[in-house]
């Protein structure tokens, strides 16, 4: 081989081997000093979604929007996904936590137990007279008289409105049978434990109120408790009568 040639091809191989290039290491992000939880909402109602998101605060001061692990200490009240997105499931209270890069932070979110719409069941008489003054106005009703019940709801947050509309059979002192249909207007709220409490909002005397609602859904979902009809008397009484709620269920 010719001295100039070999020389040649040695530079070749040479440059070759030095144009291979060096991969730089991957920046790793810096650790924050803290995380903060945004959540649009402190409480939402059972079957609702929030989508909660983190910013961490890094070394330098400056903030950064980070994707972190989710986690939900109480995921029977309400489960938290990789995204964020947090759904109610039953009423109570959750600890949300966030963790990133070893930093965590937390929030708390309620969730309330969800009756707005539209129900419909039975009302069973249990306490028939109470303080009624007048023999006659207590004819026909006895206890196990039933009726039927229709109640409409609107919920914001804990707070309850609407009406509990009443319709039932009673025999007249005539001796024939009066249909007898009552419409009360009530509002209320959702108790810490989760059960709703209703009643008339104004006390007017000789209108028909309902007080004393006590109601809560059975693990199928169904309302169950008792309601108090009653009448504010020109004398001040007021007569009342007790009524059982029975297979009150959301109409779809």
């Amino acid at each position: 081989m010719r001295p100039c040639l070999a020389a040649a091809c040695l530079f070749g191989i040479l440059a070759a081997g030095c144009s291979d290039s060096v991969t730089s290491p991957t920046p790793v992000a810096p650790v924050p000093t803290a995380l903060s939880i945004t959540l649009p909402t402190g409480t939402l109602l059972v079957g609702q979604t929030v989508t909660a998101s983190v910013v961490a605060t890094m070394p330098d001061g400056s903030s950064a929007s980070v994707v972190a692990a989710w986690t939900s200490d109480n995921p029977v009240v309400a489960t938290a996904n990789a995204g964020g997105i947090v759904t109610g499931l039953s009423h109570g209270r959750i600890t949300l936590g966030a963790t990133y890069r070893g930093v965590t932070a937390t929030a708390q979110l309620s969730v309330i137990a969800s009756y707005g719409g539209r129900w419909s069941g039975k009302a069973v008489l249990i306490d028939p007279c109470t303080d009624f003054r007048d023999p006659r106005a207590c004819y026909g009703h006895t206890a196990g008289l039933l009726g039927d019940l229709r109640v409409v709801l609107l919920q914001a947050g804990d707070a309850v409105t609407g009406t509990f509309d009443l319709t039932y059979n009673a025999k007249s002192v005539a001796g024939g049978t009066n249909r007898l249909h009552y419409l009360y207007a009530v509002r209320g709220r959702v108790e810490e434990d989760g059960t709703l409490a209703l009643a008339s909002d104004t006390l007017v005397p000789e209108t028909p109120l309902l007080m004393g609602c006590r109601v809560r859904p059975d693990p199928s979902g169904v309302l169950a408790g008792t309601f108090t009809t009653a009448l504010v008397t020109s004398s001040g009484s007021i007569p009342r009568r007790t009524w059982e709620i029975r297979d009150m269920v959301k109409e779809p």
